[in-house]
């Protein structure tokens, strides 16, 4: 399996948050990743109230796509670039 540097740190901290808020008493609620507003790419954990988030859906912005094709954009590529570790490969379109 291929996972990225960042993923596995965010897993482990995800993990130790949970049970951080465990020990705490808090119940009801998932621990969430939240992405700070730096240059650098950096987040931070939180809880959310599990009837929040529980059988929903949240979607990706339609900024993540071009209007044109449906492809991702380039707004799309800043905001995994720095998830996935790398560069991405070039998105082609199967016909």
């Amino acid at each position: 399996a291929t996972i990225s540097a960042s993923d596995a740190a965010e897993a482990e901290m995800a993990g130790r948050a949970a049970v951080h808020y465990a020990l705490e008493g808090q119940t009801g609620q998932m621990v969430t990743l939240l992405r700070q507003d730096e240059d650098e790419y950096a987040c931070t954990t939180g809880l959310t109230p599990l009837r929040d988030v529980a059988g929903k859906v949240r979607t990706l912005p339609n900024e993540y796509f071009r209007p044109s094709d449906s492809m991702p954009s380039q707004a799309f590529i800043e905001y995994c670039t720095p998830l996935i570790g790398a560069k991405l490969p070039r998105f082609e379109r199967i016909q």
